[in-house]
């Protein structure tokens, strides 16, 4: 059997279609978990804010610990399914990221000397910008969801006054999880 070259050119083209939808797949999966258990934790540290912002501190610092731990959990049980001799030292990555990106986000805020309102905006913003850049190579349902926390945030600092707290958990919190719902799907 004997293929020309149109038929040829044109199998490839559809395995590398395939390939691409596999890995936008999993990437998506994969993202969908991180957007979740962020969401999640957005949604009760912001609710936290409205109600008793006198534990906030502790309560964040928990928060963002149990979401390090989380993100690496998730990334080395992805990584050991796909590949499972990889290094047990590959959960370290996104905990060292995460941690040089609060370093960095935290040295802007004392920098800046922004008040409680915009470091509450601050946290949305620039997760969601570069969600928004991963979003650029991973797939365009990121950068919408991007936007939308981005714009949400916009939309809160300048618009409802002293519930702005609750507004970040709910609209947020809940962009996140449901944008990581619909990249699990």
């Amino acid at each position: 059997m004997t293929i020309d070259p149109g038929e040829a050119g044109a199998l490839l083209k559809s395995v590398a279609g395939a390939e691409k939808r596999t890995r936008e797949f999993l990437v998506y999966a994969r993202a969908g978990d991180y957007m979740i258990l962020w969401g999640v934790l957005w949604a009760i540290g912001y609710s936290c804010e409205t109600w008793a912002w006198q534990y906030s501190h502790t309560l964040w610092l928990t928060l963002d610990a149990i979401g390090l731990a989380g993100t690496s959990l998730i990334t080395w049980r992805a990584s050991r399914a796909l590949r499972p001799d990889v290094s047990h030292f590959l959960f370290l990555r996104p905990l060292l990221a995460a941690c040089v990106l609060f370093g960095f986000g935290t040295l802007w805020i004392w920098l800046a000397r922004f008040g409680v309102r915009e470091q509450a905006a601050f946290w949305p913003t620039f997760c969601g910008v570069l969600l928004f850049v991963f979003g650029l190579w991973a797939g365009r349902t990121l950068c919408i969801a991007a936007a939308l926390i981005v714009a949400l945030t916009l939309a809160g600092y300048f618009g409802v006054g002293v519930w702005f707290d609750l507004w970040l958990a709910v609209t947020c919190g809940g962009a996140l999880i449901l944008g990581g719902i619909w990249l699990r799907r």
